[in-house]
């Protein structure tokens, strides 16, 4: 969809959806244009999600939005995969453009010296990072030789290393030269080491705030799992965490400061507890694809659907790792 510079301004309440009723009354996309409520029931997601909060759309007209990640700048970046740029996108919803082409690039982050680090899916297919220079360093393009088949998202661990998800979106079929879907580590020094290849499509990708548990989505599947991490940075105990149910696929996820786990699913972000269980879900107009925590106080949750871009404010702010 062609970008639109007139942007919306419209508010939408947010329903706040319990456990014990949201998989019969809530899998079904909202209406953008009929705010829906439920009554609250789940005392741990009230501690998430004050109620009354609204879902505010920033921004439409975009193509594909995805990545967000914060700045403290001041300022959102985003990806907007289908129309090969990226945006910043400030909490009142002023957007400007950052950079195009961008090589369809999906997931962002920033490091710890605050350098933007993305993944592009096509036609670079790497893990590139923008150096203070302003020039791009690519960080991984090629596992034993052979090209990555289309780095997806990812997450900076406190020593410097970069977890990445590298499923087969976004590549034709023909063009691809591993035989495997992967979840990689690049170390500090550029080492690129294969973790895990037992994957159908990886996908969205977070740590926990204390760096021992990594939790990545196979999209395919419908399924998140979670490692536990050692001081090392090596990941063991692939544990099945929780599974969505379809309509609708895990993509990009987040933690906040207590540890809970925010997963991108069909109609709106779902909340988990940090060992599994459904703690609630805030739904959107749109089926949301990533999300970001952000604004002065870490509280905005910034919500990529389709193409909008979402806010909401809650109670806790992102687990930072460093």
């Amino acid at each position: 969809m062609r970008f639109k510079p007139d942007f919306m301004k419209k508010r939408f309440l947010l329903i706040l959806a319990a456990p014990a009723i949201f998989a019969t009354s809530f899998l079904a996309r909202a209406n953008a244009d009929e705010p829906s409520e439920a009554a609250l029931t789940s005392d741990a997601f009230a501690r998430v999600v004050a109620p009354g909060a609204k879902v505010e759309i920033l921004a439409t007209g975009f193509g594909f939005t995805e990545g967000p990640t914060w700045n403290p700048r001041g300022f959102w970046i985003f990806s907007d995969i289908s129309g090969n740029a990226l945006h910043r996108i400030s909490p009142s919803g002023k957007v400007a453009l950052v950079r195009k082409p961008s090589s369809h690039t999906n997931g962002n982050t920033y490091d710890a010296q605050n350098r933007l680090v993305s993944c592009e899916q096509s036609p670079a297919r790497r893990v590139a990072r923008k150096e203070l220079s302003g020039n791009f360093e690519t960080l991984a393009e090629k596992y034993e030789g052979k090209r990555l088949n289309s780095p997806n998202d990812l997450a900076i661990r406190g020593d410097g290393s970069i977890y990445f998800t590298d499923p087969t979106y976004g590549t034709d079929k023909s063009e691809l030269e591993l035989d495997f879907r992967g979840l990689y580590r690049i170390f500090p020094d550029g080492k690129l080491e294969l973790l895990d290849r037992s994957w159908n499509q990886p996908n969205g990708i977070c740590f926990s705030p204390d760096q021992n548990t990594l939790y990545v989505g196979d999209s395919q599947e419908g399924k998140i799992f979670r490692f536990d991490v050692d001081k090392n940075g090596q990941l063991s105990g692939k544990t099945l965490l929780a599974t969505i149910p379809k309509p609708g696929d895990p993509d990009g996820m987040k933690c906040d400061a207590a540890g809970h786990l925010y997963v991108t699913g069909p109609g709106g972000v779902w909340i988990f507890a940090p060992r599994g269980g459904l703690l609630g879900k805030i739904p959107t107009p749109q089926n949301p694809a990533n999300i970001g925590f952000g604004g002065a106080d870490g509280k905005t949750l910034l919500i990529t659907a389709q193409d909008s871009i979402y806010s909401v404010k809650l109670k806790q702010s992102e687990g930072k790792i460093y």
